[in-house]
């Protein structure tokens, strides 16, 4: 199943980051002048294979001809944010990445010409995967054009990104897959019910993870009051590193919401596993509105009490002879 990744101005899933110069999509990867398809191919390999094969099909949807230069790079994670950056040849050993694809891609065609409005089919072969550490691997395949024909047209420089395809590999065995939810961005005491809630999801294990689950929020007596679901957009946590997610309670605060103590709790897991973990964060929530109406509705019943025993009194002060 593809998972909806992406980068640039695209924003579903595990957000991407590079330089400016590539791009990527959700089920194709396209720029303004390729077209890369499928975008993301995950596999998995079986027990003794030592080689992987995927194809992959480039399209020029520019109006010039192109050369095309094709070339592996890994890619890590950075910040909590869900963002990654492709790594430059300048100052990085992929001999020194144990999740890295860099090192064990062959590209059947690494130059080629491509006219304008043509496709062509790239095969991306994954050797010596037997080689490969437990867990889960990952790389990048990058499309970088050339115009042959000149970039001046009408006085103004055509500029062609580059554009990227993702790879995600599981070896047979020795993966593992560990999330932890910590960090529920939920203050203690509350003025509303909350409409998004937000918290960190942790990968420590040596795999990829897509994590699953759902949010209930509870109020005073355990009544449900929301419940959505976790990672709705399918983002993947790469190994041993972390992300910041949100998901969007659908709440509604009334004049008559209780107040009271609500209740977060959070049921997770990662694809393909029963086993479901649960945390959860009380807080105290005040319906000031609510508040404010009771004590005018007390201060005047109070009001009301005091004038009546008042009236009583000189009622039985006047009866007096």
């Amino acid at each position: 199943m593809f998972k909806r990744l992406c980068l640039c101005a695209v924003s579903i899933g595990l957000l991407f980051f590079s330089s400016a110069e590539t791009c990527l999509a959700t089920s194709s990867s396209e720029s303004s002048g390729l077209s890369v398809s499928p975008a993301i191919t995950q596999a998995s390999l079986l027990p003794n294979q030592n080689v992987a094969v995927f194809s992959e099909t480039v399209t020029n949807v520019s109006n010039l001809t192109l050369t095309i230069n094709v070339y592996p790079q890994d890619f890590g994670s950075i910040g909590g944010a869900g963002t990654i950056n492709f790594f430059s040849s300048a100052n990085y050993n992929p001999a020194n990445n144990p999740h890295g694809l860099q090192n064990s891609v062959q590209i059947s065609d690494k130059q080629f010409i491509l006219p304008a409005g043509i496709s062509k089919t790239v095969l991306i072969n994954i050797v010596n995967a037997e080689n490969l550490a437990a867990g889960g691997h990952y790389g990048a395949i990058i499309y970088k054009p050339s115009a042959i024909s000149s970039y001046l047209t009408n006085n103004k420089i055509n500029f062609i990104p580059s554009v990227a395809s993702l790879i995600f590999l599981v070896t047979a065995g020795g993966g593992t897959q560990h999330l932890h939810l910590s960090n529920i961005l939920q203050s203690n005491i509350s003025l509303s019910l909350p409409k998004t809630t937000s918290f960190i999801m942790a990968n420590s294990g040596n795999t990829q993870s897509d994590p699953i689950g759902y949010v209930k929020l509870s109020g005073p007596g355990h009544h449900l009051i929301a419940q959505a679901i976790i990672n709705h957009t399918s983002a993947l946590i790469l190994p041993s590193s972390s992300i910041l997610m949100s998901v969007n309670l659908p709440t509604h605060s009334s004049l008559f919401t209780l107040p009271g103590i609500y209740t977060l709790k959070f049921v997770y897991g990662y694809s393909g596993s029963s086993k479901l973990t649960s945390i959860s964060k009380s807080f105290l929530y005040i319906n000031l509105p609510l508040i404010v109406l009771l004590v005018i509705i007390l201060i005047v019943l109070v009001l009301v009490i005091r004038m009546t025993i008042r009236k009583r009194r000189r009622k039985k002060n006047n009866r007096k002879p």
